[in-house]
């Protein structure tokens, strides 16, 4: 019984982890405006999307890309989490 164990927990890691690697992060969506200088100090706006960041919004510097909820990027699952 152990050996099923170990075969459930393996099944369960691998489901969860194909999940959460396939899922969308909840990335917020590009919209172009205007390039706006690095020295401005305006709340809410991403310095490198240019683009205004909702509530709890950062910029992932591995994606390149602003992400709701962000918490930090998993190399293991090369997605934002």
């Amino acid at each position: 019984w152990p050996f099923a164990f170990l075969g459930v927990a393996l099944l369960v890691v691998v489901v969860f982890g194909s999940g959460t690697a396939l899922a969308d992060p909840g990335y917020v969506p590009l919209v172009k405006t205007a390039r706006l200088p690095s020295h401005s100090t305006l709340p809410g706006l991403c310095y490198t999307c240019s683009l205004v960041k909702p509530l709890r919004t950062k910029h992932c510097r591995t994606c390149n890309r602003c992400v709701r909820d962000f918490d930090h990027h998993c190399p293991w699952l090369n997605n934002c989490i």
